[in-house]
């Protein structure tokens, strides 16, 4: 039988920089490993605002999700 993902949200707001951005989602990371150990995990991210003037990601969201994805 496959075990099931636990899934884990976290929304980036607007006032929210990369570094902080990035230690909440690593402290988020750290607490469900620490309550689950090596349990598959899924992680959904949702970023308010943090656009250029082009409507693309500015260049720290454009930076945390790619660095999320390795």
């Amino acid at each position: 039988m496959e075990e099931k993902s636990i899934a884990l949200y976290h929304r980036v707001m607007k006032r929210e920089n990369f570094e902080t951005a990035a230690k909440n989602l690593f402290d988020l990371l750290v607490s469900t490993q620490k309550k689950f150990p090596n349990k598959p995990r899924a992680l959904y991210v949702d970023i308010n605002g943090h656009r250029n003037t082009a409507g693309s990601f500015d260049n720290d969201m454009f930076e945390l999700q790619k660095e999320s994805c390795k």
